[in-house]
């Protein structure tokens, strides 16, 4: 099935599902992106003690 809209540009079903996994993929890399932020502290607090064991 093809659209067309107000504009004039033509979208396909195949535009739709590369769209729709494009953003599926950014979701993804967010959700990965938030995960790693989420454990900088604890990261960060390990270092901190690493480099005082080692003073």
């Amino acid at each position: 099935m093809v659209n067309q809209n107000n504009n004039g540009i033509t979208i396909t079903d195949d535009d739709i599902k590369k769209a729709k996994d494009y953003k599926d993929a950014m979701d993804a890399l967010k959700n990965s992106i938030n995960g790693v932020n989420s454990k900088l502290p604890e990261f960060s607090e390990g270092l901190q003690a690493l480099a005082q064991i080692n003073r």
